[in-house]
């Protein structure tokens, strides 16, 4: 998981390709601290601006950071 990137040196990584979770969206199955299982969307954010500060340590001065992350539209009929 990418949520700990402690045995990775600073600078090391040139590409980073991620989808993280979506905000409420799904449940993985991997305990109550799962990334888009909190219950503020306030909290999400901080999360995820922490797992992307640790990306930032790892990732090479000229490296690139690729993300995949969207809203969920729901419509009610």
């Amino acid at each position: 998981s990418c949520e700990d990137m402690s045995e990775l040196e600073d600078k090391s990584v040139q590409t980073i390709i991620t989808s993280p979770p979506y905000f409420n969206m799904r449940d993985y199955g991997t305990g109550k601290s799962q990334l888009g299982n909190e219950k503020k969307v306030e909290e999400f954010i901080n999360n995820l601006v922490s797992t992307f500060d640790d990306a930032k340590r790892v990732l090479k001065d000229e490296g690139s950071l690729f993300v995949n992350i969207n809203d969920c539209v729901i419509t009610y009929g």
